[in-house]
């Protein structure tokens, strides 16, 4: 899966657009990021200018799959 492609499931399940950035697009106050560090992704949870829970992956398709996964699980996302 590619950065391109997570927009659809994520609308599909109903996730809120403010609940997540990609590579900085929809930047705010407290939501999950995926954002490409040079030839890793990274996967956090931004909150008052502090990154938590950091996950960095080797590969597009694992950062996308884990943050479909994460944000699935987690009911506060929905709009």
């Amino acid at each position: 899966m590619r950065t391109s492609e997570l927009i659809r499931p994520l609308a599909g399940h109903g996730i809120s657009r403010q609940a997540f950035s990609i590579d900085g697009v929809g930047a705010c106050e407290e939501q999950y990021r995926l954002d490409r560090d040079g030839p890793l992704w990274k996967f956090y949870y931004y909150e008052r200018g502090e990154q938590a829970g950091v996950r960095q992956f080797a590969s597009e398709d694992e950062a996308c799959r884990f943050m479909l996964d994460t944000l699935l699980a987690d009911q506060t996302t929905r709009r």
